[in-house]
């Protein structure tokens, strides 16, 4: 079977792998896209960094796909934009 490089690593992986780690990557981003905005720079951008997230976790084959979506989810999600912070109002228990 062919082997075939991954960009930007040392790691070789089977296309079968590839495949497998393109299905996780599809699987998190899935389940982040909507924190990311609608802005296509900052889509890009997470894309971006949520292929060296999956890359990363796979490159010692030590986590099973599970685990990789898992870390790989919670790891992009600390990389979201933050978010404007609504104003403080009074509540109705404090005037009066």
């Amino acid at each position: 079977m062919p082997e075939v490089r991954t960009p930007d690593s040392n790691v070789s992986s089977p296309p079968k792998a590839l495949g497998m780690l393109g299905e996780l990557f599809d699987e998190v981003w899935a389940s982040v896209a909507a924190d990311f905005g609608d802005c296509p720079d900052q889509i890009e951008t997470a894309r971006l960094q949520l292929t060296t997230i999956v890359l990363d976790l796979a490159k010692d084959g030590e986590l099973s796909p599970l685990q990789i979506t898992a870390t790989a989810a919670g790891l992009i999600r600390e990389k979201l934009p933050p978010r404007p912070s609504l104003p403080r109002t009074k509540s109705a228990a404090t005037e009066g």
